[in-house]
């Protein structure tokens, strides 16, 4: 078992590979687009559940992903022969690969090889990967510190 601060470590990974996955989906593209998607950067995400959320792997309540043990390592073994039969289809190489909150990975493709991902029945979403800035909570104007909550009425 990993010490509790690597535990610690790995739970704020999963949330923030989680958070950063349910953000990226707000701007997802269709899984059938019918028009030519651009070149770019994408993450593109698979339907086979993830470590994290795959009955045989994941944790019991209250309880961190053993992501060490056999049975998460095979799961991860088998998420990414999959990814490796959809990266096969279009030459691709991946930049990242994505197993323990999301099954997926983020990929450089041209406007040809994104359309053609796109319009695959195994590509869950095939997302554009546009870097956003990271809000620091201080104002670009005035440069005091605003609170990071949320301000929006309900």
């Amino acid at each position: 078992m990993w010490p509790r601060a690597r535990n610690s470590m790995l739970n704020k990974w999963i949330g923030i590979t989680a958070s950063i996955a349910l953000v990226g989906l707000s701007g997802q593209l269709p899984a059938a687009a019918e028009d030519e998607l651009p070149a770019g950067h994408y993450i593109v995400a698979l339907p086979n559940a993830p470590v994290a959320l795959h009955p045989s792997t994941k944790a019991a309540a209250g309880e961190s992903v053993d992501v060490t043990s056999a049975a998460a390592v095979s799961r991860a073994d088998a998420l990414q022969r999959a990814q490796d039969r959809v990266l096969a289809d279009v030459e691709a190489q991946p930049t990242s690969r994505y197993t323990t909150v999301l099954n997926g990975f983020a990929v450089e493709l041209t406007a040809a090889e994104a359309t053609e991902l796109a319009a695959r029945s195994d590509v869950t979403s095939l997302t554009p990967d546009t870097p956003r800035p990271l809000h620091t909570g201080e104002s670009a104007t005035s440069g005091r510190t605003a609170p990071m909550t949320d301000t929006h009425p309900r």
